[in-house]
């Protein structure tokens, strides 16, 4: 059984469009472990801990920079 889930709305599935948002544009196929990633805002984490990480002059650099 192939489940989805949806990135932009978040809501899971069986089916090949998102029932809440009627498009197939945000799919994440949740056998597939990229997608499984992504859906469990593993991205998201890793970015996160990477800025958290980054040294003060790197942060200070960029603050000049914007």
């Amino acid at each position: 059984m192939i489940k989805f889930q949806c990135h932009q709305c978040g809501s899971k599935f069986e089916a090949i469009i998102c029932p809440a948002c009627k498009t197939d544009a945000h799919l994440l196929d949740l056998s597939n472990p990229v997608d499984a990633f992504i859906a469990n805002c593993g991205f998201e984490q890793a970015m996160t801990q990477a800025a958290e990480s980054l040294p003060e002059s790197v942060l200070q650099s960029l603050g000049e920079v914007s």
